[in-house]
């Protein structure tokens, strides 16, 4: 049976990855930092993809970024050549491979905009094929039951998401609705949306059986409202909604929802964060369908960052404790 690594087991080779940057000296005494920002392990594990590039002489973050997919072994690489060429904004993300790893979808802002594209390109860098053009933000690729691909979309965006994100101009009609975060799938080169119009949708992550998602989300301005962000799940037919946690006090927030291979359990990390992505807490498990939510980590003597599923049904956890990272594993449920 074909393994799927879940997200955990890729920011655990984004954690690595970082974690071993070289520091190219040049011929000046000042060094470059080259950076990987994403990186994206095919289900089969014979290719990583990753979005990398040289710091900035100011030390942020890459202003040229290059997709790279190099075999396992090391022993092939391919530069995808991307359409708008390496300029500023001319920026790759949101990797996601196919189940059969025979096609890796990633999108790609389109320079001076906050529009983006999405693209599939095979394992060796060919056959780049552009599958949507969307007037707004894309983030968060999900390949899902039936290779249906989806995303979270702000269509007509008009800043990128994120509250540390500059903000667009306060000119115009200032009573019209606030642009939202929605779960789209990708149908005959257009969006079809999976969750209500009115509400901002954090993260997300598909049901097995395809019939929807579960999501942590909250109505009204994305950059504000994260602090009060409920788990829901989302039918993929009509968008409809259905609250299935809510946080038992406003200074709890949860984040990381995955759903067991079974689909019948979503398991989140809840507790006192900051800003969104800087995730911490206790880990706790809840019907899909909605229920009781227990702490499985009632006793844990640190702060869980990030959760993932194996293929045998183990719940993975990577735990930060002190100033170390460690991975735990614990239940069992439906195996491969």
């Amino acid at each position: 049976m074909t393994f799927r690594p879940t997200r955990l087991i890729v920011q655990l080779a984004l954690i690595t990855t970082l974690a071993s940057l070289t520091l190219a000296a040049q011929a000046a005494p000042e060094r470059v930092v080259h950076r990987y920002l994403a990186v994206a392990m095919s289900p089969d594990g014979e290719h990583v993809a990753s979005v990398e590039g040289d710091a900035s002489p100011s030390g942020g973050e890459p202003i040229i970024r290059s997709l790279i997919i190099r075999t396992v072994d090391g022993k092939n690489s391919a530069t995808v050549a991307l359409p708008c060429g390496a300029v500023r904004e001319c920026w790759p993300g949101s990797l996601a491979w196919s189940a059969d790893g025979k096609a890796l979808a990633f999108a790609l802002r389109k320079p001076g905009s906050h529009a983006r594209s999405v693209y599939t390109v095979e394992p060796d860098g060919s056959h780049l094929t552009d599958i949507l053009d969307f007037n707004g933000t894309v983030v968060d690729l999900s390949y899902g039951a039936g290779g249906r691909l989806a995303m979270l979309a702000v269509e007509g965006a008009t800043k990128e998401v994120g509250a540390t994100q500059a903000g667009a101009p306060i000119t115009g009609d200032l009573s019209g609705p606030t642009p939202e975060q929605r779960i789209g799938i990708l149908d005959g080169g257009k969006l079809h949306w999976a969750s209500p119009a009115d509400m901002f949708v954090y993260e997300f992550d598909w049901l097995p059986d395809g019939s929807g998602f579960v999501g942590t989300a909250a109505s009204g301005d994305g950059d504000n409202n994260w602090w009060v962000a409920k788990l829901y799940r989302f039918n993929a037919g009509n968008g409809a909604s259905k609250i299935i946690f809510t946080p038992p006090d406003s200074r709890h927030q949860i984040a990381d929802p995955v759903v067991s291979r079974d689909g019948k359990t979503v398991a989140f990390i809840s507790g006192i964060m900051s800003d969104f992505g800087s995730t911490g807490g206790d880990v706790y498990e809840v019907p899909t369908m909605g229920g009781a939510a227990s702490d499985v980590t009632p006793n844990l003597h640190g702060s869980v960052r990030s959760l993932g599923w194996s293929c045998f049904g183990y719940l993975r956890e990577q735990i930060l404790v002190g100033g170390k990272t460690q991975i735990e594993e614990h239940g069992e449920l439906a195996g491969c």
